[in-house]
């Protein structure tokens, strides 16, 4: 059976102090659809600049999010476009840039597929050198491990994406986003979808120009973020980790093994973390060779160590803590 055309679509915007970013954010996408910015506690001026927006914009609504986390904003978000009448809802990221007409596309592949979820690339863009030097990362092997909506490639059905548009009606059917997850909510929804047997279409002409972290150590606590919440993930559905998300695990122990033998008197052993940094030294050469920025590459090396270290301990803390979803109930709505 043919799925419904979607009509009648809002897009979401989670956001949490992004003042440098919400306004062109919210310019990128226009005015052709009604835009829901769910705020969740912002202390900088992003909930100033979208009342100011808001007051001449009236397809513009602030709304809190006293969750805070994205997946508390996009669960509220979903039960507030249903109210309103929507049958789809168009995610989209406060730290991202986007084409115009990217709403319209990924609503046009939504209809056109029948799927219950699109799915985009989401390509890092450079700013500053460091951020420069984390879009070569993130768009490299080295930094994303093979992920496919890292490096775009062919529309057709995915497992897995950077999430941009859903059908309400399966998204609320589903129960939303594990509202217990503060991070790989996205990744957590894939495999519920999947095992109830629902489909996400990769939509290749529709990627999100995401703008990476500007310093390792927010890059650091950003991807040990990632690792708990992956980890969490894993245990949930009870699935082994892939040999790509192992790896950092896998390099960072085996270096701090191979330097705590090394400096106990094993000279030998000293000659795994030495390896680890050649070859990060020599993929993130090549990386920055690849894209035109030589001069970039102690920097690509420095995100990629950090990247990595954060990753692995952030899936050490997963595999240590509780059980952490469905704790908590979503905030009611409020208009701000």
């Amino acid at each position: 059976m043919a799925a419904k055309s979607c009509r009648r679509a809002v897009i979401v915007i989670p956001a949490l102090n992004e003042a440098s970013t919400i306004e062109a954010v919210l310019s990128d996408l226009g005015s052709a659809l009604p835009i829901y910015v769910l705020d969740g506690g912002s202390d900088d001026a992003t909930r100033e600049i979208v009342r100011r927006i808001a007051a001449t914009a009236p397809h513009v609504r602030l709304i809190d999010n006293k969750g805070r986390s994205q997946a508390r904003a996009l669960n509220l978000a979903a039960r507030i476009a249903r109210r309103d009448g929507f049958d789809a809802m168009i995610r989209a990221d406060a730290h991202a840039r986007y084409p115009q007409g990217w709403a319209r596309t990924v609503l046009d592949a939504l209809n056109d597929t029948g799927a219950d979820c699109v799915v985009v690339p989401l390509i890092a863009v450079g700013g500053d050198a460091w951020q420069t030097a984390s879009s070569i990362l993130q768009t490299h092997w080295l930094g994303h491990g093979g992920a496919q909506h890292r490096r775009g490639g062919s529309s057709g059905w995915a497992r897995h994406g950077h999430h941009a548009a859903f059908r309400l009606d399966r998204f609320l059917a589903m129960g939303g986003y594990d509202d217990g997850f503060d991070a790989n909510e996205d990744a957590e929804f894939d495999l519920r979808l999947t095992a109830q047997g629902g489909r996400s279409w990769f939509c290749a002409e529709a990627p999100v120009h995401y703008i990476p972290r500007a310093r390792p150590s927010a890059l650091f606590r950003q991807m040990r973020r990632n690792g708990e919440w992956r980890m969490r993930t894993a245990l949930k559905h009870r699935q082994p980790l892939q040999l790509r998300q192992m790896l950092p695990l896998l390099a960072v122990a085996g270096s701090g093994i191979g330097t705590g033998l090394g400096l106990a008197g094993l000279p030998i052993a000293a000659l795994v973390p030495a390896a680890y940094l050649a070859l990060v030294t020599a993929l993130s050469a090549a990386a920055c060779l690849a894209s035109g920025s030589p001069r970039l590459v102690l920097r690509v090396a420095c995100l990629a160590l950090s990247s990595h270290h954060g990753f692995a301990i952030g899936l050490v803390r997963g595999a240590l803590s509780g059980p952490r979803w469905r704790t908590s109930t979503p905030a009611q709505a409020r208009p701000a």
